[in-house]
């Protein structure tokens, strides 16, 4: 079977081209053994070439059939984060809600960054803890004095 599948890729083969590595490794296997392994290999390509000419094979083979049939929905509907460098966050990172380190940042600054996220967010809810007891403390105030 290989001597025929070796004969039948040389005679589709220009004769003033090169061979590539594996047909070269098949001309080696089916000729080392055999008795006139050249002379029989050159007469079974010639052999091939007559029937090429002839259009002895000219079969039209049915279209490749589709393994995964699915395989476009799963792709869609796979979500893989997208490539970044190595020392680049893949995805957003989330500490706290509110507290985000973007994705790309590089990650030995997260840390840093989500710290001052972390200092900015607490800071803001005392100031806004702080006005809200002195507007209590006026809406208070007007009440009493009323």
């Amino acid at each position: 079977m290989r001597f025929a599948m070796t004969a039948k890729t040389l005679s589709h083969i220009p004769e003033d081209k090169c061979l590539n590595e594996m047909t070269a490794k098949n001309v080696k296997k089916v000729t080392q053994f055999r008795d006139n392994g050249m002379e029989t290999l050159r007469g079974m390509v010639s052999k091939m070439k007559e029937h090429k000419a002839a259009k002895w094979d000219d079969r039209i083979l049915p279209a490749p059939k589709r393994v995964y049939l699915y395989e476009d929905r799963n792709k869609r509907e796979m979500h893989y984060p997208e490539q970044v460098d190595d020392w680049m966050l893949p995805n957003p990172v989330l500490r706290e809600p509110g507290v985000v380190a973007p994705k790309g940042m590089r990650v030995n600054l997260a840390r840093g960054y989500l710290e001052k996220q972390m200092n900015k967010k607490t800071t803001k809810e005392r100031k806004d803890a702080k006005r809200l007891g002195e507007v209590d403390a006026a809406l208070a105030d007007l009440s009493l004095s009323t």
